[in-house]
């Protein structure tokens, strides 16, 4: 049984169809069809069920399968390991991001420090970090939403809490701590939002018995900040991603928002990092997966 092969059945598999997995395979459908063939005859047993124009696998072939699939991953992840025993230096760190986790600073800092590693930092769903997650596309996720399936470890590392960004001119800037639904007639803006997501403010301003009314929802961090610190909108955001932003923008950071925290017992969010069991890590992965931690360890007491 040859590496090829396993990638040839997993192919027609996907594809259910012999003639589109040549195409996609850039091999001819008669060498595709010889190639599993022979593989039949390698096991003894039928692998794939004709239906209509369609074929799929049978039992035989979906437990082939799933064989093949970790030893694939396995062969992967041994040459990952291989062409990474340079080390940190010349290592890949892929990161998925949640909307209300900020880890810029971290980025540019490690960047800065290792300019011949390659990282790849992605705004994402909950669905998509599950996703990216169990196919190995990504080596872990930062994410206010514990992310589970197959093989996914979740480890939480910092207990975060809510506050709400306003002018310094607001009412309310100088109290220690208010509740949500003071804020019913003021307007809002939200931040670090990507396609298809939805920021929890919605949901929050509802448990505390009102509709917010938007300003402006976007990604624009820094922009959103600036309009809050003119008087324009209020933002709710936890106090991580002010301190993150804080240390990111550093002495070309605009005039500060107050930040008040919010009171109410259901504004307290738990950060954590989810990564697949067994999956391979370059070194430079393993170190910012450390500075991560270390980072929010250490804003427990800012």
């Amino acid at each position: 049984m040859e590496i090829m092969q396993l990638r040839y059945l997993k192919e027609v598999a996907r594809q259910e169809s012999f003639t589109r997995a040549a195409e996609l395979l850039h091999i001819t459908q008669s060498a595709l069809s010889k190639s599993i063939a022979k593989l039949e005859d390698e096991v003894g047993v039928k692998l794939f069920e004709r239906d209509g124009n369609r074929i799929h696998l049978n039992p035989f072939g979906k437990a082939i399968l799933r064989s093949s699939d970790q030893a694939l991953v396995d062969l992967e992840n041994g040459l990952k390991q291989v062409r990474e025993m340079a080390g940190l230096e010349q290592g890949t760190v892929r990161v998925g991001v949640g909307p209300e986790v900020f880890i810029k600073h971290l980025v540019k800092d490690f960047l800065l420090r290792h300019p011949n590693v390659s990282m790849t930092c992605l705004l994402h769903s909950p669905e998509q970090m599950t996703a990216n997650l169990e196919a190995g596309t990504m080596d872990f996720v930062v994410t206010t939403d514990p992310v589970t399936g197959s093989g996914i470890n979740w480890e939480p590392i910092y207990l975060d809490e809510l506050t709400v960004l306003m002018s310094e001119r607001h009412p309310l800037s100088g109290r220690t701590s208010i509740f949500l639904e003071e804020l019913a007639n003021d307007r809002f803006v939200i931040s670090n939002m990507g396609p298809g997501m939805r920021s929890n403010a919605y949901e929050l301003c509802r448990k505390a018995g009102f509709e917010p009314k938007v300003l402006y929802e976007g990604y624009d961090t820094e922009m959103t900040g600036e309009v809050v610190a003119q008087g324009a909108a209020v933002m709710i955001t936890p106090r991580s991603i002010t301190e993150g932003v804080r240390r990111f923008m550093g002495a070309h950071a605009p005039k500060p928002a107050v930040g008040v925290p919010l009171a109410d017992a259901f504004t307290h969010r738990e950060i954590g990092i989810a990564a697949k069991q067994g999956h391979f890590q370059s070194a430079a992965a393993l170190a910012f997966y450390e500075i991560i931690v270390n980072y929010f360890t250490s804003i427990r007491s800012v």
